[in-house]
């Protein structure tokens, strides 16, 4: 089913000035700068199945399949990334060559962290003959989607050479990649090819993230099933912001609280009349604090509550982020939803305004 997107411009009236002079008379020609602004609203269907790119530049978005890809390369190619929105975690093995694994035994998989500091992959800098395994995690019947099991043997100026299969050794295949030079190169285990993923020009990504909701396995010891009675991770309604362009997201949080799942805490309590959303100005917002990571918007606008099985959100539509994008023009933003009310479906929806001088 074609994923329902939906972007309403929002009027607004313009301002007029007119110059007079005094000596001649003449008027002088005035064109008036409008804002920016708009709402925009993302289903991301209740399987985080789609993920959404968004420039609040010009309003222009570009909607994805979340299984279309599974690792990617940074620029250079020397970072690699997994695709946690698709449950996708990885583990570095010390096998020089594919055959030397063959199972998961003594493992340790990790996801990447979503502040987007290539650093701090889960596996950062690849090496040279070195296995990498990759866990698909499960479904959402709870079935587990597979390994495969990687080793890139080259890296040569805009392209590198690689081998994977499954853990049986099963479909293995022979890759020559071409890399981007100026962008992201995204590659799918699955169908054996490079992706168009991400667009040219992008502020924010609207997408799910992993998050652990069970007890880590390593504490459990010979008990630990992980995705079944440890390492339980469930997808969670996240908005990234742009990193590899020096976004910068500063945040007005009126309750100076952190969320959590109290119904009855202060900020589960707050409403949208207590926002600062229509005082901030542009003026205002130079002299807030900025942060450069990729999740500094993260999932610290919503809240699931407590009976977590109700599924109940609280959306802090009081909390107002500003963003400063690559060109230097700044926007207001709040959030309204995370889910359809009509549908159900996870559909995170914002409202934002550019900050003009």
């Amino acid at each position: 089913m074609k994923t329902k997107f939906y972007r309403q411009i929002l009027s607004t009236a313009a301002l007029s000035m007119l110059f007079l002079s005094a000596c001649d008379k003449n008027e002088d020609d005035f064109t008036p700068i409008e804002p920016v602004e708009g709402l925009i609203t993302a289903t991301l269907k209740n399987d985080y199945s789609q993920q959404v790119f968004v420039d609040l530049s010009t309003g222009n978005t570009k909607e994805i399949d979340n299984a279309a890809w599974d690792i990617a390369f940074d620029p250079t190619g020397l970072h690699l990334r997994t695709n946690n929105t698709n449950n996708v975690s990885a583990a570095i093995t010390d096998a020089p060559t594919l055959e030397d694994v063959t199972d998961v035994e003594g493992l340790e998989f990790k996801y990447d962290n979503t502040n987007g500091d290539l650093d701090m992959t889960a596996i950062g800098e690849w090496e040279v003959n070195t296995v990498y395994v990759f866990d698909f995690g499960r479904s959402m019947a709870g079935e587990h989607r597979g390994y495969k099991k990687l080793i890139i043997k080259e890296l040569s100026g805009d392209h590198m050479d690689m081998e994977y299969a499954d853990l049986d050794g099963a479909n293995e295949k022979d890759v020559h990649l071409d890399l981007n030079s100026d962008a992201t190169t995204y590659f799918s285990l699955m169908t054996g090819s490079s992706v168009d993923i991400e667009p040219k020009e992008w502020d924010l990504l609207i997408t799910g993230s992993a998050v652990r909701t069970g007890a880590p396995c390593q504490a459990m010891g010979p008990a630990a099933m992980p995705g079944v009675n440890c390492d339980i991770y469930r997808l969670a309604a996240t908005v990234l912001n742009n990193r590899a362009s020096n976004t910068a997201i500063a945040i007005d949080n009126p309750s100076g609280m952190e969320g959590n799942d109290d119904p009855d805490s202060k900020i589960n309590n707050m409403t949208i009349s207590d926002s600062n959303y229509d005082e901030i100005t542009n003026v205002m917002s130079e002299g807030m604090s900025y942060s450069k990571d990729g999740d500094a918007i993260g999932r610290s606008w919503n809240h699931i509550l407590t009976p977590h099985s109700d599924g109940k959100y609280k959306v802090y539509d009081f909390i107002t982020y500003v963003l400063t994008d690559q060109e230097g023009k700044r926007y207001k933003l709040r959030f309204h939803t995370i889910k359809n009310p009509n549908t159900g479906e996870i559909a995170p929806s914002f409202e934002y305004e550019e900050l003009l001088p």
